[in-house]
């Protein structure tokens, strides 16, 4: 684990750094419950990165001219639903 975020809704992401230079986070709700790993199909710098509700990531990329753009990543189930944090 080299980062932990906590949406305002309670979504927990925990960002485990994989070899090769990737990542994956592990997302859990309010209650601590595992919900799933999340793999980003963009590779997002290491600098900051922030968690909204809703299940949106939010961090900085390059394009192939080195230049840094935002990108806003949502999380959706496999039906392409949103993800709400459920109450405990």
């Amino acid at each position: 684990m080299d980062h932990f975020d906590i949406a305002r809704d309670g979504l927990a992401w925990v960002r485990n750094r994989l070899p090769g230079g990737t990542f994956t986070w592990d997302i859990f709700d309010a209650c601590g419950r595992y919900l799933g790993a999340v793999v980003p199909e963009t590779r997002l710098d290491w600098g900051p990165i922030a968690v909204g509700e809703g299940g949106t990531l939010f961090g900085v990329a390059k394009d192939a001219l080195d230049t840094e753009y935002v990108v806003r990543m949502s999380l959706r189930t496999a039906a392409g639903e949103r993800v709400e944090a459920l109450p405990c």
